[in-house]
């Protein structure tokens, strides 16, 4: 069987962005799929050049530190962010990439 299969993650050091549209240094073309790396320890999805999808980040001892999710390049939906020790510190509700909703712990 035969399918369309993500395309393995590129590291997010090899895209260049330009008015918030991110893509490939070395084809200039707009990159769409799995991205790590990302200002260190983390990992998310670019549809058409713009953040779109989970997306995490996570501290170096390898523990989650933000977990949320955008819609065309803006956060939108559920948004957690975790203390270096695991237990959750705050979280909110984005839409359009504005903060809707938010509970500190």
């Amino acid at each position: 069987m035969i399918g369309c299969s993500e395309p393995e993650p590129l590291n997010y050091g090899l895209l260049v962005e330009r008015d918030g549209v991110h893509y490939r240094k070395d084809t200039n073309e707009i990159y769409s799929g799995p991205v790590f790396n990302i200002n260190g320890k983390s990992e998310g999805i670019l549809k058409k050049g713009k953040w779109n999808g989970p997306f995490k980040t996570f501290y170096e001892n390898g523990q989650l530190m933000v977990e949320g999710t955008y819609k065309n390049g803006k956060e939108d939906g559920p948004n957690k962010e975790y203390h270096n020790n695991g237990q959750l510190s705050h979280e909110g509700t984005y839409k359009n990439g504005e903060l809707i909703d938010s509970k500190e712990y």
